[in-house]
């Protein structure tokens, strides 16, 4: 993807020649689109994909109250079932990680965006 300006700004000064020439509704709008388009698509993506990882939160959060339940009932007392303890010790380790990234995705996508100035 090109950081030229000059290159940019003449791919979107054709897009809107183009739309004023047709005399479309919002020529400017869809100059932006036109001209801009693939970069917006992958911005977009992007921030489907940082929705969708922000949804696991609450996934890994379950299995710690699971395991969190079960050490803290009357059966904590004879053990907890392995299985059980082995899933939330896991999503711990998972919660803190998927935090950590999620702060650099997060940051990452933000600047993506900023270098859009959208």
């Amino acid at each position: 993807e090109s950081e030229d300006t000059a290159a940019n700004a003449r791919a979107l000064l054709i897009a809107l020649a183009e739309e004023q020439r047709a005399q479309r509704q919002h020529p400017f709008l869809r100059a932006v689109v036109a001209a801009f388009w693939h970069s917006l698509c992958i911005w977009e993506s992007w921030r489907i994909i940082q929705h969708f990882l922000g949804l696991l939160n609450p996934l890994l959060l379950q299995q710690v109250l699971i395991f969190q339940e079960a050490q803290s009932s009357d059966a904590a007392v004879a053990g907890i079932d392995r299985d059980v303890a082995s899933r939330g010790i896991t999503a711990v380790f998972a919660l803190v990680a998927l935090g950590f990234f999620l702060i650099l995705f997060n940051s990452q996508l933000d600047l993506y965006g900023q270098r859009l100035t959208v």
